[in-house]
């Protein structure tokens, strides 16, 4: 939409007083990040539709599109859930992708092992140079249990970057002997 439009849909979002998620979330679809971020009408219709649509692909689509970093905890639920929608990995680009390397980390370093293992998982599909740099940081620190070490490496080659990530972990020969069987 151009310029002239985004007036009428803004408006349309202000006298939308039943709050009918649908047409906001159309309405929004149509707007620039500019224009919603700089209305406080369609910034509150932005929270709501997130409201409404929790842990669904859309939902990380609008989190994305205009940058809701306020969202990032709720990234870090989504990927350390195990949901039938396959959606933890998105999550977890999502939340790199959003400055919130430090709710991975802390994820990563929690007390409990199932957390870490369940970020761990879900960075192990995203194939940035930060989540195999997380993953590979993991794998190699004798600061954690060997268990979770074979864990990290392990799921390095799990996605495309990953692959190349471990043909080139290999031929520097970075890796100890013991996490060999695990990375390949």
């Amino acid at each position: 939409t151009g310029p002239s439009k985004s007036p009428i849909l803004l408006a349309m979002i202000k006298n939308n007083n039943g709050r009918d998620v649908a047409l906001d979330k159309l309405i929004l679809h149509l707007l620039d990040y500019t224009t919603v971020t700089k209305s406080a009408d369609a910034m509150a219709a932005l929270k709501n539709i997130l409201v409404a649509m929790p842990d669904t692909s859309e939902y990380l689509t609008l989190v994305q599109r205009y940058h809701v970093t306020a969202e990032n905890p709720k990234l870090l639920k989504l990927a350390l859930a195990k949901t039938s929608k396959g959606i933890s990995g998105d999550a977890a680009s999502l939340l790199l992708e959003q400055k919130g390397n430090t709710l991975a980390w802390n994820a990563i370093n929690d007390k409990d092992t199932s957390t870490t293992i369940k970020m761990l998982s879900a960075l192990a599909g995203v194939g940035s140079s930060e989540s195999l740099g997380i993953l590979q940081t993991v794998a190699l620190s004798p600061k954690y249990q060997i268990t979770l070490r074979k864990y990290a490496a392990a799921q390095i080659g799990r996605s495309g970057g990953g692959e190349k990530k471990v043909l080139e972990l290999l031929k520097t020969k970075k890796i100890p002997q013991e996490l060999i069987p695990d990375l390949v």
